[in-house]
């Protein structure tokens, strides 16, 4: 077990209230993973005396319990989406700057584009019906 380590688990166990005799014994018989573990969860029970809790929780290891499944799945999306979001504006930032479309340099010549329809004139080939239905 590595001092620092140890001494900063005895010191979270006292900051809960757990007694030097309670200390020692957990450090002890405990391992430092099973120790900080319990610590770890113990912001997600809902224990009215965490001192005794947490003595308890240790000594029969105590699984985990669901909100600290709920809150890490929770942060694993917020995770995910923040990826996704980065990864969108990375994609807007490293797109094409020029905007494709009308008035463009790549927009094809207007007279090229209207192909005649809009010149004002009828196509002298094309059957089309006058508004009183006849065909001119």
């Amino acid at each position: 077990m590595s001092l620092d380590r140890k001494t900063r688990l005895a010191v979270e166990l006292y900051k809960l209230g757990v007694s030097k005799d309670g200390v020692v014994e957990l450090l002890s018989q405990f391992s430092e993973d099973e120790i900080e573990q319990q610590l770890i969860y113990l912001p997600y029970r809902k224990a009215k005396r965490q001192e005794a809790f947490i003595v308890d929780a240790i000594r029969k290891s105590y699984s985990p319990p669901k909100e600290y499944f709920h809150a890490q799945t929770k942060a694993d999306l917020a995770a995910a989406f923040d990826a996704v979001d980065q990864g969108s504006q990375r994609a807007l930032r490293q797109s094409d700057p020029t905007p494709q479309g009308h008035g463009t340099s790549d927009s094809p010549h207007p007279d090229q584009a209207n192909l005649g329809l809009a010149s004002g004139q009828p196509d002298d080939h094309a059957d089309l019906p006058n508004f009183d239905g006849q065909v001119r």
